[in-house]
Protein backbone atom coordinates (compact mmCIF):
# COMPACT_ATOMS: atom_id res chain seq x y z
CA UNK A 1 0.00 0.00 0.00
CA UNK A 2 1.33 3.42 -0.96
CA UNK A 3 1.73 5.65 2.14
CA UNK A 4 1.73 8.84 0.02
CA UNK A 5 -1.35 8.08 -2.00
CA UNK A 6 -3.99 10.74 -2.60
CA UNK A 7 -6.41 8.99 -0.25
CA UNK A 8 -3.95 8.84 2.64
CA UNK A 9 -3.02 12.55 2.23
CA UNK A 10 -6.70 13.61 2.32
CA UNK A 11 -7.25 11.38 5.33
CA UNK A 12 -4.27 12.96 7.16
CA UNK A 13 -5.22 16.57 6.36
CA UNK A 14 -8.98 16.59 6.78
CA UNK A 15 -9.84 13.76 9.17
CA UNK A 16 -7.10 13.21 11.69
CA UNK A 17 -5.16 16.46 12.23
CA UNK A 18 -6.62 19.99 12.39
CA UNK A 19 -3.10 21.45 12.31
CA UNK A 20 -2.59 19.93 8.89
CA UNK A 21 -5.57 21.88 7.57
CA UNK A 22 -4.11 25.14 8.88
CA UNK A 23 -0.70 24.33 7.42
CA UNK A 24 -2.26 23.59 4.03
CA UNK A 25 -4.08 26.93 3.84
CA UNK A 26 -0.99 28.85 4.97
CA UNK A 27 1.03 27.24 2.20
CA UNK A 28 -1.58 28.15 -0.41
CA UNK A 29 -1.75 31.75 0.84
CA UNK A 30 2.02 32.14 0.68
CA UNK A 31 2.14 30.86 -2.89
CA UNK A 32 -0.62 33.26 -3.93
CA UNK A 33 1.21 36.21 -2.30
CA UNK A 34 4.42 35.31 -4.16
CA UNK A 35 2.62 35.19 -7.47
CA UNK A 36 0.94 38.58 -6.87
CA UNK A 37 4.26 40.20 -6.01
CA UNK A 38 5.74 38.98 -9.25
CA UNK A 39 2.96 40.51 -11.34
CA UNK A 40 2.85 43.95 -9.68
CA UNK A 41 5.58 46.42 -10.58
CA UNK A 42 5.59 49.62 -8.49
CA UNK A 43 4.99 52.82 -10.42
CA UNK A 44 6.58 56.17 -9.64
CA UNK A 45 3.69 57.12 -7.37
CA UNK A 46 3.90 53.84 -5.45
CA UNK A 47 7.67 54.15 -5.24
CA UNK A 48 7.49 57.58 -3.66
CA UNK A 49 4.84 56.54 -1.16
CA UNK A 50 6.06 53.06 -0.26
CA UNK A 51 9.81 53.41 -0.22
CA UNK A 52 11.75 55.23 2.42
CA UNK A 53 14.82 56.85 0.91
CA UNK A 54 17.49 55.34 3.11
CA UNK A 55 20.46 55.88 0.79
CA UNK A 56 19.24 57.99 -2.10
CA UNK A 57 21.60 58.92 -4.89
CA UNK A 58 21.08 61.95 -7.06
CA UNK A 59 22.75 61.57 -10.43
CA UNK A 60 22.85 64.90 -12.28
CA UNK A 61 23.27 63.57 -15.80
CA UNK A 62 22.98 66.89 -17.59
CA UNK A 63 21.66 70.41 -17.11
CA UNK A 64 18.09 69.58 -18.13
CA UNK A 65 15.18 68.98 -15.79
CA UNK A 66 15.54 65.19 -15.93
CA UNK A 67 17.08 63.51 -12.88
CA UNK A 68 18.03 59.86 -12.57
CA UNK A 69 17.47 58.45 -9.11
CA UNK A 70 18.53 55.12 -7.68
CA UNK A 71 16.37 53.86 -4.83
CA UNK A 72 16.74 51.04 -2.38
CA UNK A 73 13.69 49.87 -0.48
CA UNK A 74 13.21 49.17 3.22
CA UNK A 75 11.71 45.68 3.15
CA UNK A 76 8.42 46.28 1.33
CA UNK A 77 9.73 45.17 -2.06
CA UNK A 78 9.50 41.59 -3.45
CA UNK A 79 11.94 39.07 -2.06
CA UNK A 80 13.97 38.83 -5.31
CA UNK A 81 14.53 42.63 -5.30
CA UNK A 82 15.20 43.10 -1.58
CA UNK A 83 18.42 44.95 -0.86
CA UNK A 84 19.06 45.70 -4.53
CA UNK A 85 18.96 48.99 -6.42
CA UNK A 86 16.28 50.23 -8.78
CA UNK A 87 16.89 53.13 -11.14
CA UNK A 88 14.03 55.36 -12.26
CA UNK A 89 13.92 58.51 -14.35
CA UNK A 90 12.10 61.53 -12.96
CA UNK A 91 10.92 64.23 -15.34
CA UNK A 92 10.09 67.50 -13.62
CA UNK A 93 7.60 68.38 -16.36
CA UNK A 94 5.70 65.10 -16.21
CA UNK A 95 2.14 64.69 -15.01
CA UNK A 96 3.24 63.34 -11.62
CA UNK A 97 4.42 66.72 -10.41
CA UNK A 98 3.33 66.26 -6.79
CA UNK A 99 5.16 62.97 -6.33
CA UNK A 100 8.23 64.33 -8.11
CA UNK A 101 8.39 67.33 -5.80
CA UNK A 102 8.14 65.09 -2.74
CA UNK A 103 10.79 62.78 -4.13
CA UNK A 104 13.22 65.63 -4.80
CA UNK A 105 12.58 67.09 -1.35
CA UNK A 106 13.49 63.79 0.33
CA UNK A 107 16.57 63.42 -1.84
CA UNK A 108 17.82 66.89 -1.04
CA UNK A 109 17.29 66.32 2.69
CA UNK A 110 19.21 63.05 2.56
CA UNK A 111 21.94 64.76 0.52
CA UNK A 112 22.26 67.50 3.10
CA UNK A 113 22.24 65.20 6.13
CA UNK A 114 24.37 62.37 4.74
CA UNK A 115 26.53 63.30 1.80
CA UNK A 116 28.69 60.19 1.77
CA UNK A 117 27.77 56.64 2.66
CA UNK A 118 29.42 54.33 5.13
CA UNK A 119 32.19 52.45 3.43
CA UNK A 120 31.96 54.28 0.12
CA UNK A 121 31.82 57.61 -1.61
CA UNK A 122 28.99 59.45 -3.28
CA UNK A 123 28.03 57.88 -6.56
CA UNK A 124 28.01 60.71 -9.11
CA UNK A 125 29.06 60.58 -12.77
CA UNK A 126 32.78 60.67 -13.40
CA UNK A 127 32.54 63.89 -15.33
CA UNK A 128 31.09 65.68 -12.28
CA UNK A 129 32.92 66.81 -9.15
CA UNK A 130 31.72 68.44 -5.96
CA UNK A 131 32.80 70.07 -2.73
CA UNK A 132 31.38 71.86 0.29
CA UNK A 133 31.78 75.64 0.28
CA UNK A 134 30.84 78.32 2.85
CA UNK A 135 27.97 80.73 2.27
CA UNK A 136 28.46 84.49 2.58
CA UNK A 137 25.14 86.32 2.77
CA UNK A 138 24.60 89.90 1.66
CA UNK A 139 23.38 91.66 4.80
CA UNK A 140 21.37 94.86 4.71
CA UNK A 141 20.38 95.14 8.34
CA UNK A 142 19.38 98.28 10.18
CA UNK A 143 18.98 98.10 13.92
CA UNK A 144 16.52 100.00 16.05
CA UNK A 145 17.70 103.06 18.03
CA UNK A 146 20.03 102.12 20.89
CA UNK A 147 20.45 98.60 19.47
CA UNK A 148 23.62 97.06 18.05
CA UNK A 149 23.95 94.00 15.81
CA UNK A 150 25.45 91.30 18.00
CA UNK A 151 25.20 87.92 16.28
CA UNK A 152 24.62 86.42 12.83
CA UNK A 153 23.74 82.71 12.59
CA UNK A 154 23.54 80.78 9.31
CA UNK A 155 21.78 77.42 8.99
CA UNK A 156 23.40 75.75 7.22
CA UNK A 157 26.59 77.78 6.95
CA UNK A 158 27.88 75.77 3.97
CA UNK A 159 26.35 74.03 0.95
CA UNK A 160 27.35 71.34 -1.53
CA UNK A 161 28.23 72.46 -5.06
CA UNK A 162 28.27 70.08 -8.04
CA UNK A 163 29.51 70.84 -11.53
CA UNK A 164 31.12 69.11 -14.51
CA UNK A 165 34.84 68.59 -14.20
CA UNK A 166 35.62 71.20 -16.82
CA UNK A 167 33.84 73.83 -14.69
CA UNK A 168 35.93 75.04 -11.70
CA UNK A 169 34.16 75.04 -8.35
CA UNK A 170 33.93 78.32 -6.38
CA UNK A 171 35.49 78.83 -2.95
CA UNK A 172 32.31 80.41 -1.56
CA UNK A 173 28.81 81.34 -2.64
CA UNK A 174 26.81 84.51 -2.19
CA UNK A 175 23.13 84.76 -1.36
CA UNK A 176 20.38 87.22 -2.03
CA UNK A 177 20.09 90.35 0.07
CA UNK A 178 18.88 89.91 3.66
CA UNK A 179 16.69 92.95 4.33
CA UNK A 180 15.91 93.73 7.97
CA UNK A 181 14.81 97.15 9.23
CA UNK A 182 14.28 98.26 12.82
CA UNK A 183 15.89 95.09 14.16
CA UNK A 184 15.54 94.52 17.89
CA UNK A 185 15.84 91.13 19.50
CA UNK A 186 16.11 88.14 17.13
CA UNK A 187 14.72 87.70 13.66
CA UNK A 188 15.29 85.06 10.99
CA UNK A 189 14.78 85.05 7.25
CA UNK A 190 15.13 82.45 4.50
CA UNK A 191 17.26 83.48 1.55
CA UNK A 192 18.16 81.74 -1.70
CA UNK A 193 21.73 80.87 -2.63
CA UNK A 194 22.98 82.37 -5.89
CA UNK A 195 23.68 79.37 -8.12
CA UNK A 196 26.41 79.88 -10.73
CA UNK A 197 25.60 78.86 -14.32
CA UNK A 198 26.15 75.19 -15.07
CA UNK A 199 26.21 74.14 -11.40
CA UNK A 200 23.84 72.65 -8.87
CA UNK A 201 23.67 73.54 -5.20
CA UNK A 202 22.18 71.60 -2.27
CA UNK A 203 20.41 73.01 -0.35
CA UNK A 204 19.29 75.97 -2.43
CA UNK A 205 18.09 78.05 0.54
CA UNK A 206 19.58 78.91 3.93
CA UNK A 207 18.20 80.58 7.04
CA UNK A 208 19.83 83.75 8.37
CA UNK A 209 19.16 84.65 12.00
CA UNK A 210 20.20 88.09 13.24
CA UNK A 211 20.30 89.14 16.89
CA UNK A 212 20.52 92.74 18.11
CA UNK A 213 20.98 93.82 21.72
CA UNK A 214 20.80 97.11 23.57
CA UNK A 215 24.01 99.03 24.05
CA UNK A 216 24.56 101.21 27.09
CA UNK A 217 26.63 104.11 28.22
CA UNK A 218 28.51 104.03 31.47
CA UNK A 219 31.21 105.92 33.31
CA UNK A 220 34.30 104.30 34.72
CA UNK A 221 37.22 105.68 36.69
CA UNK A 222 40.63 105.03 35.23
CA UNK A 223 43.48 105.24 37.77
CA UNK A 224 46.32 107.37 36.41
CA UNK A 225 49.76 107.64 37.99
CA UNK A 226 50.88 111.30 37.76
CA UNK A 227 54.41 112.30 38.81
CA UNK A 228 54.38 115.04 41.53
CA UNK A 229 56.53 117.48 39.55
CA UNK A 230 54.29 117.46 36.45
CA UNK A 231 51.00 119.27 36.19
CA UNK A 232 48.82 117.77 33.48
CA UNK A 233 47.06 120.08 31.09
CA UNK A 234 43.72 119.66 29.29
CA UNK A 235 44.05 116.87 26.74
CA UNK A 236 41.90 115.55 23.92
CA UNK A 237 41.19 111.85 24.39
CA UNK A 238 40.76 109.75 21.26
CA UNK A 239 40.92 105.97 21.47
CA UNK A 240 44.30 106.29 23.22
CA UNK A 241 45.71 108.91 25.56
CA UNK A 242 49.44 109.33 26.10
CA UNK A 243 50.89 108.90 29.63
CA UNK A 244 54.12 110.55 30.75
CA UNK A 245 57.08 108.18 31.02
CA UNK A 246 55.11 105.81 28.75
CA UNK A 247 53.58 104.09 31.70
CA UNK A 248 50.65 102.00 30.55
CA UNK A 249 47.59 101.46 32.72
CA UNK A 250 44.48 99.49 31.92
CA UNK A 251 40.89 100.65 31.87
CA UNK A 252 38.95 99.54 34.93
CA UNK A 253 35.45 98.20 34.58
CA UNK A 254 34.33 97.55 31.01
CA UNK A 255 34.13 93.91 30.04
CA UNK A 256 32.84 94.48 26.52
CA UNK A 257 34.12 96.23 23.46
CA UNK A 258 34.14 99.97 24.11
CA UNK A 259 35.32 103.14 22.45
CA UNK A 260 35.88 106.63 23.80
CA UNK A 261 33.38 109.39 23.65
CA UNK A 262 35.85 112.12 22.55
CA UNK A 263 35.84 115.10 24.91
CA UNK A 264 38.32 117.35 26.70
CA UNK A 265 39.17 116.75 30.33
CA UNK A 266 41.22 118.98 32.65
CA UNK A 267 43.07 116.58 34.90
CA UNK A 268 44.40 119.20 37.30
CA UNK A 269 45.77 117.49 40.38
CA UNK A 270 43.28 114.62 40.41
CA UNK A 271 44.63 111.12 40.42
CA UNK A 272 41.59 109.56 38.76
CA UNK A 273 40.22 110.39 35.36
CA UNK A 274 36.50 109.96 34.74
CA UNK A 275 35.82 108.91 31.18
CA UNK A 276 32.49 108.22 29.53
CA UNK A 277 32.67 105.07 27.41
CA UNK A 278 30.25 103.97 24.71
CA UNK A 279 29.75 100.46 23.43
CA UNK A 280 30.79 100.09 19.80
CA UNK A 281 28.52 98.14 17.45
CA UNK A 282 30.72 95.51 15.83
CA UNK A 283 31.07 94.79 12.19
CA UNK A 284 28.26 92.69 10.73
CA UNK A 285 30.45 89.59 10.42
CA UNK A 286 31.61 89.70 14.05
CA UNK A 287 29.48 87.35 16.08
CA UNK A 288 30.21 88.22 19.69
CA UNK A 289 31.47 91.07 21.78
CA UNK A 290 34.76 90.29 23.43
CA UNK A 291 36.64 91.99 26.26
CA UNK A 292 39.38 94.34 25.18
CA UNK A 293 41.73 96.23 27.45
CA UNK A 294 42.14 99.88 26.51
CA UNK A 295 45.42 101.65 27.23
CA UNK A 296 45.80 105.28 28.21
CA UNK A 297 48.58 107.83 28.09
CA UNK A 298 48.78 111.39 29.40
CA UNK A 299 50.82 113.97 27.55
CA UNK A 300 53.15 116.44 29.24
CA UNK A 301 52.09 120.13 28.77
Amino acid sequence: MNRFSRQNIRHFLFRQNDFGILLFFLLVSFLLWISMQGQRQPSLRQTVVRYRLNDSLLLPADLSDTLRVRLRGNGWEPWWWRGKWKQITVNLHSAETVDTARLLHDIQKQWQDKMTFTGGRLNVPRRWHWKKVPVRPELRIRTAPHYALRRIDLHPDSVWVLAPRQVPLPDSLRTGAVMMNDLHGSRQQAVAVKIPPGMRVFPEKITVKATASLYEEKEVEVPVSIPPDIKPAPVLMPSRVHVHYKRWVGAAGPQKKWIFEPEKKDLGKREKLRIRLRQKPPDVFEYDFYPRETDYLIVEP
